[in-house]
């Protein structure tokens, strides 16, 4: 899928992943009225990330994953100080 293998890949999809979810979450409830909490759309996008660094790490391309794993830090770290 992704040849290049540095931790600002990692990055930007790790960042782009969540904010497409995000955006896709808030079309769907808008347009089908579904009820979901804010923090269920944030934790799905700290899943979204997981999936993707397990994605990385199992293909051998260690520091893009570094760079995912980073910003799902910095998602679980904005969540729970969210949550507080």
């Amino acid at each position: 899928m992704f040849k290049r293998n540095n931790p600002f890949l990692g990055v930007a999809l790790g960042a782009c992943l969540p904010a497409l979810a995000i955006v896709l979450v808030e079309w769907l409830r808008v347009e089908s009225r579904i009820g979901m909490r804010e923090s269920t759309i944030y934790m799905v996008c700290i899943g979204l990330n997981a999936l993707l660094f397990r994605y990385f790490y199992k293909t051998r391309k260690e520091q893009t994953a570094k760079g995912v794993l980073l910003v799902t830090f910095i998602y679980a770290l904005i969540f729970f100080i969210y949550k507080m």
